[in-house]
């Protein structure tokens, strides 16, 4: 018999899937709009230009920023099997000179969330559960008790202030790390 944990999991996952299949449709929309692309001149086009193999961060500071997109995954812990759930949520960062910096229209940051969740595959809010998710939440004023919050609700929300470094993946790749958010300073 499965034990709570692992049930919550799969209701999770099951309700995850269910949220795929909206988006499905969104992108079956997304590709009549690309109608003009031509397939064969893209994979006929030529290139004697050497690809880049690592983004280059955006510089460690304090921005303004909103958040462009919330993304739910599960994942498996390779040392004791367990499944959990990442939430990414990816910010845009609100700075001129980043953009021209990186050479981009919107730079993008996107920070991953350990999630607590409950036999029932939704988000934990006992004591020292989702701390950092819970301060994301107050720095867009959504952490506000006795009303209805859901993830969703993080996407397109802001400003708001967070913190940026960069740190070393295992593979000893830079990359960006938000370490603290908060409400916008205006």
């Amino acid at each position: 018999m499965a034990n709570v944990k692992e049930l919550g999991i799969l209701m999770y996952k099951l309700r995850l899937r269910m949220g795929e299949a909206e988006k499905s449709i969104t992108e079956l929309k997304e590709q009549q709009i690309m109608s003009t692309f031509d397939a064969e001149t893209f994979m006929g086009g030529q290139t004697k230009d050497a690809g880049e193999t690592h983004y280059t961060p955006c510089p460690s500071a304090e921005y303004q920023a909103l958040i462009d997109d919330t993304k739910p995954k599960t994942f498996t812990n390779k040392e004791t099997q367990e499944e959990g759930i990442i939430l990414d949520v990816r910010f845009e960062i609100l700075d001129d000179e980043v953009r021209e910096q990186l050479g981009q229209d919107k730079v993008m940051v996107t920070q991953g969330y350990f999630c607590d969740v409950n036999a029932e595959g939704l988000l934990d809010w006992g004591t020292n559960k989702n701390v950092e998710l819970g301060q994301l939440r107050e720095a867009v004023g959504q952490n506000v008790d006795g009303e209805p919050w859901a993830p969703g609700m993080l996407t397109g929300a802001g400003p708001l202030s967070i913190f940026v470094t960069i740190e070393e993946d295992k593979q000893g790749v830079p990359r960006n790390r938000v370490k603290t958010t908060s409400a916008a300073v205006t």
